[in-house]
């Protein structure tokens, strides 16, 4: 018993970690000029944005389709990077991925 509850204990320990980790990760992507940057959490929201003088200056309708365009960017850029961290977490401990597969399976069965 000992041991399931040390092996659970690590994979908590390691969960928290990760979800740490995620909570904190945000992305900050740019268009080429870098006249614009918008940064985006973990669950693809903006969490920021920087537009210079430059930026401002080139009229809303296109000022908005830039913004637009940086942070599709920046949603792409945190998802890979999302998908990586976790990867990376997973591939140390085969069990913790095993564990967590299965929540999501079951989640997954539940009806709507």
């Amino acid at each position: 018993m000992g041991d399931v509850r040390t092996t659970i204990e690590e994979q908590l320990t390691a969960v928290t970690e990760l979800r740490s980790t995620l909570g904190a990760l945000v992305v900050a992507a740019t268009n080429a000029d870098n006249s614009i940057t918008v940064h985006v959490d973990t669950n693809g929201r903006v969490a920021g944005l920087r537009l210079s003088p430059e930026a401002v200056g080139r009229g809303h309708e296109l000022l908005a389709e830039e913004i637009m365009h940086v942070m599709w960017a920046g949603q792409w850029q945190v998802t890979a990077q999302v998908e990586q961290t976790v990867r990376e977490a997973l591939s140390g401990d085969p069990e913790l991925a095993r564990t967590i597969r299965r929540a999501y399976d079951l989640r997954d069965q539940r009806p709507l």
